[in-house]
């Protein structure tokens, strides 16, 4: 029985936060929530491939 009340409370709580969203919350990201892209001039499998030939090279 005890346990029914809590469930039944949290049941409510949950149901009301959920209008509540409904009514004035946004699914849309806001201006400081968005990554800005990063442009690299270089690929990274170039990069890869460079110090795998420096290593090598080095061991060589």
């Amino acid at each position: 029985e005890q346990w029914r009340k809590l469930y039944i409370m949290f049941g409510v709580v949950y149901f009301f936060g959920g209008v509540i969203y409904l009514l004035y919350g946004s699914a849309v990201p806001r201006k400081w929530a968005k990554f800005q892209a990063v442009n690299n001039d270089t690929k990274p499998e170039k990069k890869i491939e460079d110090e795998m030939a420096m290593s090598m090279n080095g061991k060589a």
